[in-house]
């Protein structure tokens, strides 16, 4: 794994996590299914019902002649080209973005055997889809001539170029980049609280909003969330692509730590209420002995969870209070550090 580290300012640092064999330029997000092979016999049938593959609802192969493809309702206009709304290249759609596309003709040289066992990703433009075929056998012979092939239900993904943080005092901006789109959705974006000793809520991944896709676009694209009000800690972040048909995929994690400001304060605890234990955080304006109490409603105190401890500054201290034992009620925790006291109401429920 590898570790990117940005010092930003003094109180923030934002470390990026690059997944293992994922480089940092290029993630991409693929849609693959499995194949489907087509074998179309000899002087067969022209018509949709008899060895006819369709591939979609205005596209559809055949053969016929020494090396033409056709689309079958305009037959006779494409003799010597490729299917209605088509264009063809060699590769696969790994690397559609590079790939050359022609006629189909073209392509083969007026030789389809070349073309046997050779991979090949055919556009059909009209849809902005992208197909990968492989031909496995192709017979000669006049119209109606036979030829086999595979072809993946996968196509075009979703290609991420950059996602990154940035980070200041109203919150986290996230960014990040697309090369190629196909039937994108859009992306919600998810967080995870990982600062040591959070409570279980906080470790789940949490959906933050839906960033709205461009659909099928073979341009860049940009886009940006901005988290605010993020408190200290240290944070994950992740984007969920989604497709239209509700096919998901997750992508690149990075992990953005805030610091705790220079400031003295005993924040609320989470959760609250609570059963049977709860987290406490705070901050200190200064070094120093610090003592953080938890007393009853009565004023007893009930546990001592900093006991007059040198603790430092610029740095987010969390306690866990464990109130098993205790009875359902008003519990308070209170800060106090030089002379600097701070209390804060807890609730206890059973």
């Amino acid at each position: 794994m590898k570790v990117l580290v940005v010092k930003l300012s003094y109180s923030i640092v934002v470390v990026l996590l690059l997944l293992p064999d994922i480089g940092f330029s290029q993630i991409v997000w693929k849609r693959s299914g499995g194949a489907i092979t087509f074998t179309k016999s000899p002087n067969a049938d022209w018509t949709l019902s008899v060895n006819q593959d369709r591939l979609s609802d205005s596209v559809w192969l055949t053969r016929a002649g020494s090396q033409s493809l056709f689309n079958i309702r305009k037959e006779s206009d494409y003799q010597s080209g490729s299917p209605v709304g088509t264009r063809w290249a060699f590769g696969t759609t790994d690397s559609f973005s590079t790939l050359t596309y022609k006629t189909f003709v073209t392509l083969s040289g007026n030789n389809p055997q070349s073309l046997i066992g050779k991979d090949l990703v055919l556009h059909l433009i009209a849809q902005n889809v992208y197909l990968d075929i492989k031909f496995s056998a192709w017979g000669n012979g006049g119209a109606g001539a036979n030829f086999s092939y595979s072809r993946a239900t996968g196509v075009l993904p979703v290609e991420l170029t950059t996602f990154s943080a940035a980070v200041d005092q109203r919150g986290v901006t996230l960014s990040w980049k697309t090369a190629t789109e196909l039937n994108n959705a859009g992306f919600d974006v998810e967080r995870r609280w990982v600062t040591p000793s959070s409570s279980a809520q906080e470790e789940e991944w949490k959906r933050l909003g839906f960033m709205e896709g461009h659909g099928t676009i073979n341009a860049p694209m940009e886009y940006s969330y901005f988290d605010k009000g993020i408190g200290a800690g240290t944070y994950l972040y992740r984007l969920k692509q989604i497709d239209h048909d509700g096919a998901f995929t997750y992508g690149q994690v990075i992990e953005v730590t805030v610091a705790a400001p220079k400031l003295f304060a005993l924040h609320q605890n989470y959760p609250n209420p609570f059963n049977p234990s709860t987290t406490i955080g705070f901050t200190l304006e200064t070094n120093g002995l610090t003592t953080l109490t938890i007393y009853d409603i009565v004023g007893r105190e009930v546990s001592a969870l900093v006991n007059n401890e040198l603790l430092e500054a610029g740095v987010y201290h969390q306690k866990q209070f464990d109130a098993r034992g205790l009875s359902t009620g008003i519990y308070f925790a209170r800060l106090v550090s030089g002379a600097k006291v701070q209390m804060k109401k807890m609730m206890l429920v059973k």
